[in-house]
């Protein structure tokens, strides 16, 4: 059971830094997404550019030049105007969806160790269950072996006069009440265990919405 509680620690290590690969990937491949965006726009403005100088040097070529010289001049200053404003709403974008993204991060973190902390608290109470019931795995044992006749002195008599039906009568009280807190300890247990499964349902649920969120704010 030991080596089971370990292993399952060791899992939600490994689960814990997939979450948090998977996190910085998104994140990279965000900003690759803007470069390219911003490279692309780089690219058709140039282009633009080129394109109104043709017209300008074709219209040179046939004598009006000035005019489309101040044509050119005036396209291209309304071009870096509205790519100086296109600029500014994907930096406030930009801005916007970091602080998204980061808010959802720390949502994350913090549901994740709200899931690991559910996690060791209910492996460790099931530790001290497991071995509270050794211990009164070993007080049956001892029981019966005393009332095999191999542990005549486990259990001190009051007198040279008790009779063995007395011992005996004292002997199954005990084994009744050892067999009594068995029962509410067990009891005890899966009523810990149900609340800790709850709890890490919660915890588990409040990952996946996080998770969720970003994905549907990608999309």
């Amino acid at each position: 059971m030991l080596e089971r509680m370990k292993n399952e620690e060791a899992d939600q290590g490994r689960q814990a830094a997939a979450k948090r690969n998977e996190a910085a990937r998104r994140i990279d491949a965000e900003n690759r997404r803007i470069a390219d965006e911003r490279k692309a726009e780089r690219m058709a403005r140039q282009s633009e550019d080129n394109k109104l100088w043709d017209g300008y040097f074709r219209s040179a070529e046939e004598g009006d030049a000035e005019r489309e010289r101040e044509k050119v001049n005036r396209l291209m200053e309304e071009n870096r105007a509205l790519a100086a404003q296109r600029q500014q709403e994907r930096l406030l974008q930009n801005k916007r969806d970091q602080e998204y993204e980061s808010a959802v991060q720390r949502y994350a973190e913090r549901a994740m160790e709200r899931e690991k902390s559910c996690e060791l608290k209910k492996k460790a109470h099931e530790r001290k269950l497991y071995e509270d019931l050794q211990r009164q795995a070993e007080e049956r044992r001892a029981l019966d072996k005393h009332e095999s006749g191999d542990g005549l002195n486990f259990y001190p008599v009051s007198s040279d006069t008790e009779s063995q039906l007395e011992r005996k009568k004292k002997l199954e009280a005990v084994q009744k009440l050892q067999e009594e807190n068995y029962k509410l300890a067990e009891q005890k247990r899966l009523q810990k265990r149900a609340e800790f499964e709850e709890e890490l349902r919660r915890a588990k649920e409040s990952t996946q919405n996080a998770a969720q969120a970003i994905e549907e704010e990608k999309r």
